[in-house]
């Protein structure tokens, strides 16, 4: 059984701990189940994460570990020039597979780009989207991280990927290729490393749901700010609760 698990929202929030997700998860081991983390957050680089979790006392290995900026990166073609808005983990992901375009040179409307991957930026500005924009134009690809238009903090909703992304498309008159959840480049990393049954856990129907669909795994859910309220129509979680102490506790008490 391996436990599949979202990070904002689920694990942590911004740089707070969640109650309980460091016990939850230990418990999920102490089961002999194993975990995927999977988070459309694309602004950390991998060794980042890792601090990160043991920032917190949580275990966490480079294997379990799948980003949007990974996903993005699996959609460029070795060898091929990006011109990239968005953090440190888009950025290290983006150049193990293209070289980077830099901002001097992408202000040239001749730059020669192949593919615009754009993510999380909070230093996204009208320059950058002119940028990618011109690119756009000329013929590049256009490859977003995720189509989340917010990101929780413990303040409340700030903008998103997909915000920044809406207005690259809205500029460039040509709508992204999304890499991160729900979408199936993402899916195809997670599934590759997976071998038996799994579950998904996150806290957002729109983003975790679809994915689960995607990744054709029952989706459980973790009740925060951002999870909406899901038609009767569509697919319900297999299990919903505060948090993912709570959620596990209840699954490993019926199983």
């Amino acid at each position: 059984m391996v436990w599949i698990l979202d990070l904002d929202g689920v694990v942590w929030l911004l740089n707070d701990a969640l109650e309980g997700s460091k016990e939850a998860i230990e418990k999920i081991r102490s089961m002999g189940s194993e975990v995927r983390f999977v988070t459309n957050n694309s602004v950390l680089t991998v060794s980042s994460y890792l601090k990160k979790f043991a920032r917190f006392e949580i275990e966490a290995h480079e294997y379990e570990l799948f980003t949007s900026s990974m996903a993005a990166a699996s959609l460029i073609v070795p060898g091929e020039r990006a011109y990239v808005i968005g953090g440190p983990g888009l950025l290290e992901e983006v150049s193990k597979k293209a070289t980077l375009v830099s901002e001097e040179d992408a202000d040239d409307r001749n730059a020669g780009i192949d593919v615009v991957v754009v993510g999380w930026d909070r230093d996204f500005n009208f320059s950058k989207l002119t940028r990618a924009m011109w690119a756009v134009e000329a013929g590049a690809r256009l490859i977003a991280t995720n189509s989340d238009a917010t990101y929780p903090t413990p303040e409340g909703l700030i903008p998103g990927a997909g915000s920044v992304v809406a207005s690259v498309e809205a500029a460039s008159r040509v709508n992204a290729t999304f890499a991160g959840k729900p979408n199936k480049p993402i899916a195809d990393l997670v599934s590759g490393s997976i071998v038996g049954e799994a579950v998904m856990v996150g806290d957002r129907y729109s983003t975790d749901g679809l994915f689960a669909n995607t990744m054709g795994v029952p989706f459980f859910l973790v009740e925060s700010e951002v999870s909406e309220e899901i038609p009767s129509d569509l697919p319900q979680p297999y299990m919903a609760g505060r948090s993912l102490f709570e959620i596990v506790e209840e699954y490993y008490l019926k199983n």
